[in-house]
């Protein structure tokens, strides 16, 4: 239910899934509200509002994809459509890149350069580039 759930308040905010008669907003930006009133199904509101691009990214970035950080270490936990084979990522560093690379095989489990990492990644402590393999 949450995969489906996600999935559905992603497709639902982004324009391209509203036809342009009904959504009435700029087709390249994301509104704050899509109306369910009677008469006003599918019209925006409060377009170029900039705490529903933010809120967007939370959810497809912190929740869909599960990239988190906590007292500074980095954790990738997931919640995908069932559909979805996994996903890479890039997460630039101060001082490297970190290469992310989730896939839904095996047992759940985190390689950072081979070595577990159970305990979330500590981004300030990585120099260089890196990869981070995570199953779910």
């Amino acid at each position: 239910l949450v995969f489906a759930l996600h999935e559905v308040v992603i497709h639902a905010l982004l324009p391209e899934h509203h036809p342009t008669q009904e959504y009435r907003a700029e087709p390249y930006v994301i509104a704050a509200d899509v109306s369910h009133a009677p008469g006003r199904e599918g019209r925006a509101g409060w377009s170029w509002y900039t705490g529903a691009a933010g809120w967007y990214w939370q959810v497809a970035v912190g929740e869909l994809l599960g990239l988190k950080v906590r007292e500074g270490s980095l954790f990738v936990e997931p919640k995908l459509p069932p559909d979805w084979p996994g996903y890479s990522a890039q997460w630039t560093l101060p001082a490297g890149l970190l290469r992310i690379q989730v896939r839904r095989t095996g047992s759940p489990s985190a390689l950072l350069d081979g070595s577990p990492a159970s305990g979330g990644v500590p981004l300030s402590e990585l120099k260089g580039e890196h990869r981070l393999e995570v199953t779910v």
